[in-house]
């Protein structure tokens, strides 16, 4: 008999993403490669909540976040995208509808993100281009997110 981690059991209680967990990183597909692990045996699982929820009429038009990974139950909030400062509202556009969509359609996950409350990582698909001293960038560190050209599971 199969056992579910929590992260598991809280996607299938979430009817907009039952279908959509997967084992390890296979969600992230090929972005899978700006993720790393010193202990890949902790990767419980990932969904990839943009692929999965532009098939729910609601969200047809919605500036969805990319990725949720659970990894020695904490839960990481991960958005592939170019960092740079035109993208920084579209990216802010994003956090607001992932933080509504947990808040009103997947309270299991939000639960479990408030045990060990992780920021959300904005990781680069090429080089950041935003520098530390603007005021994008403090605007970014005040909303809760991270940017990073890999994301370091620890």
């Amino acid at each position: 008999m199969k056992s579910f981690n929590n992260f598991e059991k809280a996607a299938l209680q979430t009817p907009d993403i039952s279908l959509c967990f997967k084992q390890g990183l296979k969600a992230l597909r090929s972005n899978s490669i700006r993720v790393k692990s010193k202990n890949t045996k902790l990767i419980e699982g990932s969904v990839d909540l943009d692929g999965c929820l532009k098939q729910i009429k609601e969200y047809k038009n919605s500036n969805r976040w990319d990725y949720i990974i659970s990894y020695n139950e904490t839960l990481f909030f991960v958005e592939v995208h170019s960092v740079k400062t035109s993208e920084t509202e579209l990216v802010f556009k994003k956090l607001d509808w992932l933080l509504k969509w947990l808040e009103e359609k997947a309270p299991e996950i939000k639960l479990l993100h408030n045990k060990n409350r992780q920021p959300y990582y904005w990781i680069a698909t090429n080089r950041v281009s935003i520098l530390k001293t603007s005021s994008h960038y403090k605007r970014i560190i005040q909303k809760g997110i991270r940017i990073a050209s890999i994301l370091e599971l620890s």
